[in-house]
């Protein structure tokens, strides 16, 4: 059901593409072809409790329809790895779980610290509307949208850090994960485009997501992500 939506969703999307390029083909607007790489963080909140600052990125192709008023559309698809690394965590041997085999290892006495390490690999399919404040040379616009995310994989590692200096790194990848197959995240950004030609243009876009993922059980699993996403663009028409 969830694989059907994602495929409606994308056909829609190209559906809705093809009409607004007809669209601006009458009104005389621009078409734009683009290659995009967003580096970025994610946070849980603004105090990054609990969580170590770690890169994320995404990337991806983007086709843009600008017509001859303040606004356009910009869609696409993306890869996006989101990575969530907690903070090094104190361990107490003896507040394991003793009915356990694992729990009596002499080497487990030995671990002081532990740590987690999430990545989440999603395709994106980007739906932005853009308003251009100014148009010249040099350009800004306030874009408002939403990325609809097929969930492809989980990675998750854990480390352990012994006294002895020896760290251990267990990792298991998920494709069937704990998390719906869908996701959503609203976002805003500014864009600063630089045009460096009649067709070539080069954009520089601070965005933040408000990220959600939907637990299989039910419940939701919230964080920020900030990136920077650098664009280059070519126009077609």
């Amino acid at each position: 059901m969830n694989n059907l939506l994602f495929a409606i969703i994308v056909i829609g999307q190209l559906f809705f593409s093809q009409k607004l390029f007809a669209k601006n083909q009458k009104a005389k607007g621009h078409i734009d072809l683009g290659v995009s790489v967003e580096p970025g963080f994610l946070f849980r909140d603004l105090m990054f409790k609990n969580q170590a600052i770690s890169l994320s990125y995404s990337a991806g192709l983007l086709v843009r329809f600008r017509n001859l008023k303040a606004f356009g559309f910009t869609t696409g698809l993306r890869f996006s790895n989101i990575r969530d690394l907690s903070t090094k965590t104190p361990y107490d041997y003896w507040q394991r779980d003793l009915s356990s085999p694992k729990s009596l290892s002499p080497l487990d006495s030995l671990i002081i610290f532990t740590q987690r390490d999430d990545k989440y690999r999603l395709l994106d399919v980007p739906l932005v509307l853009n308003w251009n404040v100014k148009e010249d040379r040099n350009s800004i616009s306030i874009n408002l949208g939403l990325n609809c995310s097929y969930f492809v994989s989980e990675d998750i590692s854990f480390r352990a850090f012994r006294s002895t200096g020896l760290t251990t790194i267990e990792s298991r990848n998920i494709t069937s994960s704990k998390y719906g197959i869908l996701q959503f995240a609203p976002f805003a950004s500014i864009g600063f485009e630089h045009r460096c030609s009649d067709e070539i243009r080069f954009r520089i876009e601070p965005a933040l997501r408000y990220q959600f993922l939907e637990h299989k059980f039910g419940a939701w699993d919230h964080f920020w992500q900030f990136g920077v996403n650098l664009s280059l663009f070519m126009a077609i028409n």
